[in-house]
C-alpha cells in the first residue's frame, strides 16, 4: 500500500489500470487506496489465467476481486 500512496502523492493520475494481482492482501490494499481516490477513472483487467491455462491468481483472491468492481470505471 505504500508504494500505491508514494506514487499517488509524486504523481497527478488521471486514471489508472490494475492487472494482474497475485493474492487477497495485495487486492485488498489496491481497493483500500481506491477507495480514497475519488473522481479518477480506473479500469480492472483481472488477469487471472495466463495463455497456456496456467492461474496466475490465487483461489482465494478472486472472492476478493469482485470488491474492485463496484470502484472501477471499466
Amino acid at each position: 500500500m505504500a508504494q500505491i500512496e508514494t506514487v499517488i502523492g509524486d504523481i497527478a493520475i488521471q486514471s489508472l489500470k490494475t492487472g494482474m494481482l497475485l493474492n487477497q492482501p495485495i487486492i485488498e490494499a489496491v481497493v483500500a487506496c481506491l477507495g480514497k481516490l475519488a473522481g479518477i477513472s480506473c479500469v480492472i483487467d483481472p488477469v487471472m489465467v495466463s495463455r497456456t491455462g496456467a492461474q496466475l491468481i490465487d483461489a482465494d483472491a478472486i472472492a476478493s476481486l469482485k470488491q474492485l468492481i463496484p470502484l472501477s470505471t471499466v
